[in-house]
């Protein structure tokens, strides 16, 4: 038994098949992992056009604590688990974070 292992792992008919098999899988594996949906380029003015007022939105509601304004671009998963507890603690630690940045360039 030894010695037949020994034959297909050293060349014999199976071992090089063996080996073209795992050689195959080594290449097309990453190849086939990295396709995706995704377009092959990003438009960044159509990235912009969503992602610029969406982001100003959300900051204007954090810094005005106005939790309609904070989750209005928000996903519905989002919207569900935000509330206005949530929103009062990051508005405070945003004011807290604020003000330390600000004394320490005093």
């Amino acid at each position: 038994m030894r010695c037949e292992i020994q034959y297909v792992i050293n060349g014999g008919p199976m071992g090089r098949l063996l080996i073209a098999v795992a050689f195959t899988l080594l290449v097309l594996l990453p190849v086939i992992g990295c396709q995706s949906s995704l377009p092959s380029t990003i438009d960044e003015s159509s990235v912009r056009a969503y992602a610029d007022p969406a982001t100003e939105m959300t900051l204007q509601g954090l810094s005005e604590n106005d939790l309609a304004k904070y989750i209005q671009y928000g996903n519905s998963e989002f919207k569900a688990a935000v509330t206005q507890e949530i929103l009062d603690e990051a508005a405070a630690r945003k004011a807290t974070s604020w003000a330390l940045t600000n004394l320490k360039s005093s």
